[in-house]
């Protein structure tokens, strides 16, 4: 909610505006270093890191879209935050995860 707000600030005078798409999950992450010496940089790989890059397809720009795991945590976590979020999609079919759907919840 912070990159959101942060975002919809007026940006200072000749300067561009940035917008964002925001998508979040839970699960499972396999953190590593990768690259060679003269370059390197961290990768987040595995199952919900893939799933949370094809939900950012399905949200304009400014939008944020999560899955119904995301949403459960907060209903225990943060109520008020959780009532924020609505159904985008009762079952949406991503690709490369076509075996399930995804039930996933954005902010209007």
């Amino acid at each position: 909610m912070a990159i959101r707000h942060a975002l919809a600030h007026e940006p200072p005078e000749g300067q561009a505006s940035l917008r964002a798409r925001l998508s979040l999950n839970v699960g499972s992450i396999i953190v590593g270093v990768i690259g060679s010496a003269l370059r390197r940089s961290v990768a987040l790989i595995g199952p919900s890191v893939h799933i949370a890059s094809r939900l950012l397809k399905h949200i304009p720009p400014d939008g944020i879209i999560a899955t119904e795991a995301v949403v459960e945590r907060l209903r225990q976590e943060a109520p008020a935050v959780a009532q924020r979020f609505h159904v985008w999609d009762p079952c949406l079919v991503l690709k490369g995860v076509e075996e399930e759907c995804v039930t996933a919840y954005h902010i209007p």
